[in-house]
């Protein structure tokens, strides 16, 4: 994985996707629907993290960062299918800083990442290098 998206690998614990988006894909579900071919590879990727040992549910979550690299919007791409798994998922987003943007990045940029929920105690694979 590359060094510039470590810090929302720890943050997805899924140690693989981290989509860049172009800035003002997706203000907000509502407004800007993720299209069928974009589901359906959010779709292959949940049940890929679902089949590892532990995980219980994954949700994809959507952030916008600024210029000084924090968080200033973030919402629901594809729910872990618990509302009170989403608000926390949210909440540890919104709470992130990205310490090192990408070089001739642009003021604003959108990412998009899995969350994996595991049972209490099972083990987390380490991310990739």
């Amino acid at each position: 994985m590359d060094r510039r998206f470590r810090p929302f690998a720890r943050l997805a614990a899924a140690g693989g996707l981290a989509l860049l988006l172009a800035a003002g894909a997706f203000a907000a579900p509502a407004q800007h629907p993720i299209d069928a071919r974009t589901r359906a590879a959010l779709d292959r990727e949940a049940h890929a993290l679902l089949r590892q040992k532990g995980v219980t549910h994954v949700g994809f979550y959507g952030f916008t960062i600024d210029p000084a690299g924090h968080v200033t919007s973030a919402w629901v791409v594809r729910s872990a299918g618990n509302p009170r798994l989403d608000e926390a998922a949210l909440a540890m987003i919104r709470k992130a800083i990205l310490k090192r943007r990408p070089a001739g990045a642009p003021a604003r940029m959108q990412f998009v990442i899995p969350i994996e929920f595991r049972r209490h105690g099972a083990p987390v694979a380490p991310s990739a290098p």
